[in-house]
């Protein structure tokens, strides 16, 4: 067997194999057409002769079978050019109107039928004599039959019909196997014999790569037998250095197992660095002592009815718990006075986002921790500070925590005055969804409050 014997072998089977179904196919449709043909030649006769025995028929109402003015016309009229004759024969086979007329007062001679159809709907008879297919219906005249109505084609022209159509048929197919055969080659050539030649050559390049005995190109026989060969030896190989790979791997997952100890040991070491900074923010006003933790628990808790995902809500609850860092440059005269805030001491509070941001800024966190502190005074009218920014401009975590600083500030006491409450809170933030605070944010948090009681938690952790 040479090198090129599986493409040929292949190209051979598949070709015969259809070959043969196209012609057995074939062979089947061809006699189903003909029978087919045959039977919707003989319903358009069927057809027909039930519209002449209809005519006919109203005519015996007024005479007698014998008396029909232009009979020959009207079969003629009604006769449809696929046929060759139509006749009316009284009950003693005499033919009384012939399309031929010169047929006419013959005696029909006996007829010895070979298949006869019995037709309920029209109660006529479709028969084969041999020479003609022809149909048959009674004629009837006061419930009695006085005659009958024949319709016939030529056995031969239906016959040099069907063959022709038979030709045209085989023709159509003959075309139709061709471009089968020549789509299957085509297929053959990139699905099978293609992909042998590729394969023939990767495995020459990867047995040299490997210093494994290379597949003889020259040698004689099954090359599927020698690819096999090749392959035993290469996936020996293989498998040594997959063991190997697989050692490897496990190493890896020693190291990333260490990594992920150390970054959850620096994450505690972080949380634990803004509790302290949070705690010495809150040492300098003893009345807001617990606010961020407060507003943190209300962040996370907004985030997760927002669907935001674990390391998300992680970030905003470690935003939440610094986002007041920046008081620690505002002076404790001011954050403890229980008078009303002059616009000096208004406008020093201000700056305590910028203060923040400017701390932590200094530090990469690998998400943006200093500017969600430094909006979280904005308002998506654009009237917050300090930069005045508007609803599109501002991260989703800042205005989170600017809700949920707004709640705990409102309902917790304050130096200046008592606590007021969550429903004072609420209605605060109800009053000013959509023009001060997110509609989003403040949905989910009202929610929180009405349908599932949440609490704050300003314990100091």
């Amino acid at each position: 067997m040479s090198r090129k014997s599986i493409k040929v072998k292949l190209f051979f089977i598949t070709i015969s194999i259809l070959v043969v179904a196209v012609i057995l196919t074939a062979s089947i449709n061809i006699l189903r057409f003909k029978a087919m043909y045959i039977e919707a030649l003989l319903e358009r006769a069927r057809a027909d002769a039930n519209d002449m025995k209809q005519g006919i028929s109203q005519g015996l109402n007024y005479f007698s079978l014998n008396n029909f003015s232009d009979m020959t016309t009207f079969l003629k009229k009604h006769l449809n050019e696929k046929f060759n004759y139509a006749f009316v024969a009284d009950n003693d086979n005499k033919i009384l109107y012939h399309t031929d007329p010169a047929q006419k007062e013959k005696q029909l001679q006996k007829i010895i039928y070979k298949d006869v159809v019995f037709d309920d709907k029209t109660n006529s008879h479709i028969v084969s004599t041999g020479e003609f297919y022809e149909t048959v219906l009674p004629l009837i005249k006061d419930f009695t039959v006085v005659g009958t109505v024949h319709i016939g084609i030529e056995k031969k022209i239906v016959d040099d019909k069907v063959k022709e159509m038979i030709f045209q048929t085989v023709l159509i197919l003959g075309f139709f196997i061709f471009l089968a055969v020549l789509i299957m080659y085509l297929f053959l050539k990139r699905n099978i014999t293609d992909p042998i030649g590729r394969l023939e050559r990767k495995t020459i390049n990867i047995s040299k790569s490997l210093n494994l005995p290379v597949y003889d190109e020259k040698r004689k026989g099954d090359e599927i037998e020698e690819f096999s060969n090749s392959f035993d030896k290469m996936t020996e190989e293989i498998e040594a250095k997959t063991l190997a790979l697989e050692e490897d791997i496990e190493r890896r997952k020693i190291v990333e197992q260490k990594l992920k100890e150390s970054y959850e040991e620096l994450e505690v070491a972080f949380e634990g660095s803004i509790k302290a900074i949070a705690t010495a923010v809150e040492s300098r006003d003893p009345y807001t002592a617990g606010h961020q933790q407060g507003v943190a628990s209300l962040a996370v808790a907004i985030a997760k009815k927002m669907g935001f995902k674990e390391k998300h809500i992680r970030q905003i609850y470690f935003a939440a718990m610094s986002h007041d860092i920046g008081k620690i440059g505002v002076p404790i005269s001011i954050l403890t006075k229980k008078e009303k805030l002059t616009d000096e001491d208004f406008a020093i509070i201000k700056k305590h986002p910028q203060t923040g941001y400017e701390i932590l800024a200094k530090v990469d966190f690998h998400w943006p921790l200093a500017e969600i502190v430094r909006q979280h005074h904005e308002r998506i009218n654009g009237k917050g500070y300090p930069q005045g920014l508007t609803g599109d401009q501002m991260l989703l975590e800042a205005k989170i925590i600017a809700v949920a600083d707004v709640m705990e500030a409102i309902s917790k006491a304050r130096p200046y005055r008592e606590a007021l409450g969550n429903d004072v809170a609420l209605a605060e933030i109800k009053k000013f969804r959509g023009e001060q605070f997110d509609p989003d944010v403040v949905d989910a948090c009202v929610e929180l409050f009405e349908k599932e009681n949440f609490e704050f938690d300003n314990r100091k952790k």
